[in-house]
């Protein structure tokens, strides 16, 4: 009897992962490449903002991310960014990449900003970045590789630091 509540408890929760899932992907932040023109437009129009931050980003020892080149910006005032990257290799169709900051104010957990999946993935990518919840103070932005089935952060990837 146990047994039995648990298995449609698990395909309860399994159904909502299926669904938060599908709204991610389809109001979420990630980005299709009829939008990439856009999207380099707001990063251009995000730069001119006074409190705007335009930061290099920092690659790891990952040779995967060797080839990297990119920047972010940021405009906490707006609570949000652009991050453009190229030559950020396809990840499997069951990966996907994620962006984080982290808020020197916050409980020490990156907060989510965006990411890019592979069915959205281009040479030349420009990322629109949204803050999950308040942002106050950004120390650290860090660009991960994520396994759809696995909440725990697989690789870090790149940083970038204001």
């Amino acid at each position: 009897m146990m047994d039995g509540k648990r298995h449609n408890w698990l395909w309860m929760l399994l159904t909502l992962a299926v669904l938060a899932g599908a709204a991610w992907y389809w109001w979420g932040d990630s980005i299709s490449p009829a939008n990439q023109t856009q999207a380099m437009l707001r990063l251009q129009s995000l730069k001119q903002i006074p409190d705007s931050k335009t930061i290099g980003l920092l690659r790891t020892l990952n040779p995967r991310v060797k080839d990297i080149e990119g920047e972010l910006v940021w405009v906490n005032s707006k609570q949000e960014g652009s991050l453009y990257i190229r030559h950020l290799p396809k990840p499997d169709t069951n990966s996907f990449y994620q962006l984080w900051v982290y808020d020197s104010h916050g409980e020490g957990k990156p907060i989510t900003l965006g990411q890019l999946l592979a069915a959205n993935w281009q040479t030349e990518n420009y990322i629109p970045l949204k803050a999950s919840t308040l942002v106050q103070e950004p120390y650290k932005f860090v660009l991960t590789l994520e396994q759809s089935d696995d909440p725990i952060p697989e690789q870090i990837l790149l940083m970038a630091q204001p």
